[in-house]
């Protein structure tokens, strides 16, 4: 395959990959706003819209643990559970910002490793000389899926199929 063909080819995953990644975690967040909408006034969705639509997604976080631990009774196993769900999603938004707001390049024809625009060059390859960057996003689409169903679960666990 032609040098440039390569690079296309490597480009094309990568932009699939993050597309992936930025939908999923648009479906973290969208579950993540109804769960808040139904703590913060079950009865009044419009109350809780307000307020969620005007928080960063970590903010969206903090009150969802806050609200959680002050308004629904968890035994030990539970709580753990639910703390670890949102260190899950704190993870998951990190990754996504990292590989979103980053630039990546290849730096030279003959590369198949993306580097971080600003970062020093590392020489990170598999056995099969596969670029660690893809192999990253595709682990954290993995867990951006995961996390996601998780959400859904909680929600679910809590309130029916609403």
């Amino acid at each position: 395959m032609h040098k440039v063909e390569k690079a296309a080819v490597l480009y094309e995953s990568l932009h699939k990959n993050i597309g992936y990644l930025c939908a999923t975690f648009a479906d973290i967040e969208t579950r993540l706003s109804e769960i808040l909408v139904l703590l913060i006034n079950e009865d009044n969705p419009a109350i809780g819209e307000i307020v969620v639509e005007s928080l960063p997604f970590s903010k969206a976080i903090d009150l969802l643990r806050r609200l959680v631990f002050e308004y629904i009774d968890m035994d030990e196993d539970d709580a753990r559970e639910f703390t670890g769900l949102i260190d899950r999603l704190r993870e998951v938004a990190k990754g996504r910002n990292d590989v979103v707001h980053s630039r990546w390049y290849l730096p030279d024809a003959d590369s198949s490793n993306f580097i971080k625009e600003g970062a020093r060059r590392k020489r990170e390859k598999t056995a099969n000389n596969e670029d660690m960057l893809l192999i990253k996003v595709v682990e954290l689409c993995e867990r951006a899926d995961s996390v996601s169903n998780e959400v859904d679960d909680f929600k679910t666990s809590m309130w029916g199929w609403i």
